[in-house]
């Protein structure tokens, strides 16, 4: 039990604590002495009080360091977010204490990594922040009175992207592909063109994950933890076909960062700057939907979950809808 008394003109409040040292505050008002012993009593009660002093020692680096090591690890995200913290380990925010890591303190940082990266990016990096102090909460008994990261305000970030391939610049894009010293990059682009398929699933595709027979690609490991099976057009087939197997029975042997140094010199050489390789999935999905698919087919070939989401890869192009009128 707390014992509250007025001492020269101040409030002292001491609690008891069976087998441990006595827990002592003092305070100007009387409201915030019962304030603060009320609070107190219930965290020793449920065996989560922890002296400041002691929060004063633990650096965020340290958090962030364990997380990096206990918690990323299990996440479908983790060489995204390894490289992420990577990019915290840089800053000096890391080596503040937990108690000194106000919201004022993140403010300040994302202002400085608002002058080299994006508004989404900053956004990532501060709910990687978040994740980190709620672990820290939920499983290392590191007892904030709160999470700064949590209420601070997320950036505006820029409407999703709409870029679509006039005709054009596919034939240049595929002309230049199929003019690369790398064999795989030509049949990659028209894969994802053709399937709607993630830059990962198609470096992972493998032999036995292709039933050429019944025109599908099953993939068991997705983006969203659901495995789908996707349908093979005759394009597609095709390109699958005139490909020559590998030793591992990977349909495209190379690594990732093979494949973007040979696909940023084939945009190069198309003469095609604001295009990504993840827009050949935008593209993908417009296409499905000009082909009259309809938006549960196209979910089911892309694996949305919310079909809402499909929204923002629907770009379609206002003269092949006015064929339709």
């Amino acid at each position: 039990m707390a014992t509250i008394r007025k001492r020269k003109n101040k409030w002292e409040v001491q609690i008891r604590v069976r087998g441990c040292k006595n827990i002592c505050k003092t305070f100007l008002y009387r409201k915030h002495a019962f304030k603060w012993a009320r609070e107190t009593e219930i965290k020793v009660e449920k065996g989560i009080y922890q002296e400041l002093r002691e929060l004063h020692l633990i650096k965020f680096k340290d958090l962030v360091n364990r997380y990096l090591i206990e918690i990323s690890p299990k996440k479908k995200s983790y060489p995204k977010e390894k490289y992420t913290i990577g990019q915290l380990l840089r800053d000096p925010i890391v080596n503040l204490s937990i108690t000194a890591l106000t919201t004022y303190k993140l403010i300040e940082y994302r202002n400085r990594r608002l002058k080299k990266i994006s508004a989404p990016t900053v956004n990532r990096e501060i709910s990687l922040i978040s994740s980190v102090l709620t672990k820290a909460q939920e499983l290392w008994s590191v007892n904030l009175s709160n999470n700064p990261a949590r209420n601070l305000k997320r950036l505006k970030e820029n409407k999703s992207r709409s870029k679509r391939l006039t005709s054009l610049e596919f034939i240049q894009l595929l002309n230049a592909c199929n003019q690369s010293k790398c064999i795989w990059l030509k049949p990659l682009f028209s894969l994802a063109v053709e399937t709607g398929m993630r830059r990962g699933e198609l470096l992972s595709l493998t032999r036995d994950m292709i039933n050429l027979n019944k025109r599908i690609i099953f993939l068991k490991d997705t983006k969203n933890g659901s495995a789908r099976t996707v349908p093979l057009s005759e394009k597609a087939i095709h390109e699958i076909k005139s490909l020559p197997i590998s030793f591992n029975r990977k349909i495209f042997p190379i690594s990732v960062s093979s494949f973007r140094f040979y696909w940023k010199q084939a945009k190069n050489k198309a003469n095609i700057s604001d295009f990504r390789f993840h827009d050949c999935r935008h593209e993908a999905i417009s296409r499905f939907f000009e082909k009259g698919l309809s938006i549960p087919e196209v979910a089911l070939i892309s694996g949305h979950k919310d079909v809402r989401m499909l929204f923002r890869y629907t770009h379609l192009k206002a003269e092949d809808i006015l064929r339709k009128l």
